[in-house]
């Protein structure tokens, strides 16, 4: 089945996409109903048009064939892969692969997303080492809880990134409230979002504590 959507994801019809500079089509497989590609056409600078693919690899599959599909240097496509699926609870992480459009490997990450297939991780991998890189920065993503709505915080969106300390040779986590719900505008370390959101808060969301795990350990995270 074929879905045509803007770069906000609004669903759109076919017709629609002949007026519209940047669009998504999504392709999903007929027999699983799982998400097999999206192509994504962009702009760049300058208004140029380029391609983005995505694309969903099974275990039967393989990338070499894949590349050459949906690379092209002259036609500028791009193409991303994810592949080793991972899953705990409604939780779904990905290995992801960025190629440039002459298929070149040229960023590994690993995605992890909520059953709203909302990111919750992105951590990105040094290509050479397989190492966690320290920038960009990992990054995980917290929004709001039932519980949360009830208590007035319905846009409760948290950016967690954990930045590397070369002294203690750790990660340190960084708590930024993204849609200022919570009235506070800086990023805070761990003892300032205590102080702001309780003690309660911060042990209930264990998940967001420190880099690993990547993948979450309870459905409450």
């Amino acid at each position: 089945m074929i879905q045509y959507k803007n770069l906000n994801g609004e669903s759109i019809s076919e017709q629609q996409i002949s007026s519209l500079k940047e669009y998504a089509i999504h392709t999903t497989d007929d027999q699983s109903g799982l998400l097999k590609k999206v192509e994504t056409l962009k702009l760049k600078r300058g208004n140029q048009p380029y391609k983005f693919f995505e694309y969903y690899l099974d275990s039967g599959e393989n990338k070499s064939d894949i590349i050459p599909q949906y690379t092209d240097e002259t036609n500028d496509y791009r193409l991303g892969i994810y592949s080793n699926l991972q899953t705990a609870f409604s939780f779904k992480m990905w290995d992801f692969e960025n190629y440039s459009n002459t298929g070149e490997l040229i960023a590994k990450s690993k995605v992890v997303f909520d059953s709203q297939d909302r990111l919750i991780l992105r951590v990105y991998f040094d290509i050479q080492t397989n190492e966690i890189k320290k920038f960009p920065l990992p990054i995980k993503y917290y929004y709001a809880s039932s519980e949360d709505i009830a208590n007035g915080l319905a846009n409760l969106e948290l950016m967690f990134t954990y930045e590397f300390n070369e002294t203690t040779n750790q990660f340190v986590t960084y708590i930024k409230d993204l849609n200022e719900t919570t009235g506070e505008i800086h990023t805070q370390n761990k003892d300032g979002f205590i102080e702001l959101m309780g003690l309660d808060f911060w042990d209930k969301h264990s998940y967001y504590h420190a880099l690993q795990p990547l993948l979450p350990l309870s459905l409450d995270r």
